[in-house]
């Protein structure tokens, strides 16, 4: 099998990496039992091993993220690694139809998720504000500061008052 190795910049969650130009290739045969998930592979020491994160096992058809260089006697070294499923799955994935349930953006409205914890209190307190309103010159952590969150309306179209009705 031919492993080629690369020395990727992009984010993990990233699913067409940029890898650039190989920075080494190597053949060898696989000892024993190899997982495909988390292979571990020794090869002979090579120019710029240090540089490696990334590498692409042609029989597997995986690409995988590089865990860990050890450099070993006889220069030799022990390379762990770990699939990376988002690039090695991203034509499967591109073509794929998914309802999604979930969002990781916390804070993201595009994709409601209802595991994202959100506490509705309602409370009304009422403080009368001495000197600054905003109490800019006196604010610490251990003082009491506010924030005033108002929703609905707009400057540009100002909706008038509902007229009072008795009841």
């Amino acid at each position: 099998m031919t492993i080629t190795f690369y020395n990727q910049l992009n984010d993990n969650r990233v699913m067409n990496k940029n890898l650039g130009e190989p920075l080494h290739s190597s053949v060898c045969t696989p000892f024993g039992e190899c997982s495909l998930h988390k292979p571990v592979i020794t090869v002979r020491q090579f120019n710029g091993y240090a540089n490696v994160n990334y590498c692409y096992i042609d029989e597997y058809g995986r690409y995988y993220y590089i865990t860990d260089v050890i450099a070993k006697s006889g220069g030799i070294l022990e390379i762990h690694c770990r699939v990376d499923v988002l690039k090695t799955y991203r034509d499967v994935i591109l073509v794929s139809r998914a309802v999604c349930v979930a969002n990781e953006n916390v804070g993201s409205s595009y994709i409601p998720d209802d595991n994202y914890p959100v506490i509705n209190k309602r409370g009304t307190d009422i403080y009368e504000f001495e000197g600054d309103p905003f109490n800019t010159e006196t604010a610490s952590r251990l003082s009491k500061n506010y924030v005033l969150n108002v929703a609905g309306g707009s400057f540009d179209d100002p909706q008038p008052d509902p007229p009072a009705t008795e009841e």
